[in-house]
């Protein structure tokens, strides 16, 4: 409760909440090679080097890992949407 009162005082709230879901259930893909995870790993070098404004391009582009009727496709669209509106 703490941290989501601090973040939502300084403006972080939408990139906490659509970072959260990205690193918690793809964690293992920072490092693994596999094709699945090159945005992941991107993602991680664009945060390291606090390029935030690339990121939701990074989260749209793991579109292609599902087919366009499912519902992650929608998912991406929306975490990508309020990170980056947490960067104005």
């Amino acid at each position: 409760m703490v941290l989501s009162r601090l973040l939502c005082a300084s403006g972080w709230l939408p990139l906490w909440r659509a970072a959260v879901p990205q690193t918690a259930a793809i964690s293992a893909g920072f490092s693994s090679q596999k094709d699945r995870f090159t945005e992941m790993r991107k993602i991680k070098e664009l945060m390291a080097s606090e390029n935030f404004k690339e990121i939701p391009d990074q989260i749209r582009s793991m579109k292609r890992l599902w087919p366009p009727t499912s519902g992650l496709q929608k998912r991406r669209d929306d975490e990508a949407k309020l990170f980056q509106e947490g960067l104005k």
